[in-house]
C-alpha cells in the first residue's frame, strides 16, 4: 500500500509551482532603472552639498575680508581731516623753497580711501546674495531627498514581489529534486527485490553493524573504564597499609587523564606531587604498579602488557646520605625503623609475585651489605 502511494507521488509534476520568467525579467529591469535614477540623484545631491560647503566657506572668508577693510578705512580715514587743515603751498623753513609733496601724498591717501569704501560696500552686500543662493540649494536638496525616498519605496515593493516569485520557483525546484530522488529510490528498491540474495546480505550486514555498535558504545566503554579504575584503586588501598607511609588510611584514585594519583583526605583530594616525603612517593608508586599488574593478570591472559616490573634501588629513600658518604655498613643498618620499611617493600613484592603463580616477574636492583 505504501509503495503504491510512493509510485503515485513520483508521477506528480511541478506545473503548479511554475513561475513566469517574463514577470521576473520585468521586475529586474525596473529594479535596474530605479538604481540608475538613484545613482544620478545621489550624484546631484553630493554636488549640491559641495556647493553648500563652498558658499559657507565664502561667507566666512567675506566676513574676515570685510573686517580687514574696515580696519584699513579707519587707519587712512584721517587723510580727509589732514587735507582740510593743510595749505597747498608752504615754504621750507630751512631753504625757503616751495613744498608741494604733502599735497600729492594726501591725494593718494584720499584715492585709496575711496577704493576701500567702495569695496566695503560691495562686500557688505555679499552675505545677502550668499544666503539667497543657500536657500535655493536647500530647496533643491529637499526635492532630491524626497525623490530618493520615493525610489527606495518603489524598490522595496519590487523586491518584495520578486522575492515571493523567487520563493515559489525555489519551492518548485525543491519539489522536482525530491520527486527525482524518490523515483530513483523506488527503482533501486524494485531492483533489490528482484535479487533474491541481496536482502539476506543486507540482513547480515545489519547484524554486524549492531554488534559493532555495542563494541564501540562510548557509554559502555566509559562504564568499563570506570569499573577497571575502581578495581585498581581498591588494590592500591590494599597495598598501602603494608608499606611505610603517612596516608595509608586515605583512598587513592588513579587519574588516567592527568596520569597521576588523587589521594582523598580530610581537606579533599590532593595530587601525588603535593604529598611530601620520599617514603610516601615510594609507597604510592609501588602500590600503583603492583595494582595495575594484578588487574592485567586477572584478565585471563588477554592483556598485551608484559608481566615484568623493574625497580632500581627502592632502599635509597631510607639510606641516601649514608650510602653517598660511604659510611661503614654497620652504621648504615643501625636504624631498625628504616630496615623494617625496606623489608615491607620486599615482602609486598614477594607476596604479589607468589599470588600471580609465577606469571609476574619483579626485578629489584639494589645495594646489599657484605656482612
Amino acid at each position: 500500500m505504501v509503495l503504491e502511494l510512493l509510485h503515485q507521488v513520483a508521477l506528480k509534476t511541478v506545473d503548479d509551482f511554475h513561475v513566469d520568467s517574463t514577470t521576473i525579467s520585468e521586475a529586474v529591469e525596473r529594479q535596474v532603472s530605479l538604481e540608475a535614477m538613484e545613482d544620478k540623484l545621489a550624484a546631484e545631491l553630493a554636488d549640491l552639498k559641495g556647493r553648500q560647503e563652498g558658499l559657507s566657506r565664502l561667507r566666512d572668508g567675506a566676513g574676515g575680508y570685510h573686517q580687514a577693510l574696515l580696519i584699513q578705512k579707519d587707519r587712512i580715514g584721517v587723510s580727509g581731516w589732514l587735507s582740510m587743515h593743510s595749505d597747498e603751498k608752504a615754504d621750507c623753513p630751512i631753504c625757503g623753497n616751495l613744498i608741494q609733496s604733502h599735497v600729492e601724498a594726501l591725494s593718494e591717501l584720499r584715492e585709496n580711501l575711496s577704493m576701500i569704501e567702495n569695496a566695503t560696500g560691495q562686500i557688505a552686500e555679499m552675505p545677502i546674495a550668499v544666503d539667497r543662493e543657500t536657500q535655493h540649494i536647500h530647496r533643491d536638496m529637499d526635492e532630491i531627498a524626497e525623490k530618493l525616498r520615493d525610489i527606495k519605496r518603489q524598490k522595496k515593493v519590487i523586491t518584495s514581489g520578486s522575492k515571493e516569485a523567487s520563493d515559489r520557483q525555489f519551492r518548485a525546484l525543491t519539489v522536482a529534486h525530491f520527486l527525482g530522488q524518490l523515483s530513483q529510490a523506488i527503482s533501486l528498491y524494485d531492483e533489490v527485490q528482484d535479487d533474491g540474495d541481496l536482502p539476506e546480505e543486507i540482513s547480515q550486514l545489519r547484524t554486524q553493524i549492531e554488534e559493532l555498535m555495542r563494541v564501540i558504545d562510548e557509554g559502555g566503554i566509559k562504564r568499563r573504564q570506570d569499573a577497571a579504575l575502581e578495581r585498581v584503586s581498591n588494590y592500591i588501598s590494599q597495598h598501602m597499609p603494608r608499606l611505610d607511609n603517612d596516608h595509608s588510611s586515605n583512598a587513592a584514585y588513579l587519574d588516567v587523564a592527568d596520569l597521576t594519583l588523587r589521594i582523598s583526605g580530610p581537606e579533599g583530594q590532593s595530587a601525588l606531587w603535593s604529598i611530601g616525603s620520599g617514603s610516601n612517593h615510594l609507597s604510592y608508586h609501588i602500590s600503583t604498579l603492583l595494582a595495575l599488574h594484578r588487574f592485567f593478570l586477572e584478565g585471563g591472559g588477554g592483556s598485551s602488557v608484559p608481566s615484568l616490573l623493574v625497580f632500581d634501588q627502592p632502599s635509597q629513600v631510607y639510606f641516601p646520605e649514608k650510602l653517598n658518604e660511604g659510611s661503614p655498613e654497620q652504621d648504615v643498618w643501625k636504624n631498625d625503623g628504616d630496615i623494617i620499611a625496606v623489608r615491607k617493600v620486599f615482602e609486598l613484592l614477594g607476596d604479589i609475585v607468589a599470588r600471580s603463580q609465577g606469571r609476574l616477574q619483579v626485578i629489584v636492583l639494589d645495594h646489599a651489605p657484605e656482612s
